[in-house]
């Protein structure tokens, strides 16, 4: 794939991610004008995935190293994922990989991301 294709691909994408995260938005605290995001530390070296609903869906970057800081946007509604910023770079990671005590930061946005119903066709030829 040529640079100028991946880098539109990368693009529409990038702009596909957005769409889907602002469908999402349950609650935005207007109470919270940051200057800056607040700062969290990866505990162990991780990938970015695009959603907690496909936490296989790994972002194609780099890996963060254990003990980088790195920005928190938000969290799903009960807080066992994180949407964070990375070099200019969105993705959702699992909490547990924060060193940081998330629970006593500020979020700007709380999502609820929705369930991905995948129909069994196998399944349903035998119903």
């Amino acid at each position: 794939m040529s640079s100028t294709m991946r880098k539109i691909m990368t693009n529409l994408l990038t702009m596909l991610l957005i769409m889907i995260l602002v469908a999402c938005v349950t609650a935005v605290d207007q109470a919270l004008p940051y200057d800056s995001l607040p700062a969290i530390t990866v505990a162990t070296e991780i990938t970015l995935i695009a959603s907690p609903s496909h936490p296989t869906a790994e972002l194609p970057l780099e890996p963060i190293p254990a003990g980088t800081t790195i920005q928190l946007i938000g969290t799903d509604r009960d807080a066992a994922w994180l949407l964070v910023l990375h070099k200019d770079k969105v993705g959702w990671m699992p909490t547990v990989f924060a060193r940081t005590n998330v629970a006593t930061l500020p979020s700007a946005v709380v999502f609820d991301p929705r369930p991905v119903i995948v129909q069994n066709t196998l399944m349903q030829r035998l119903i």
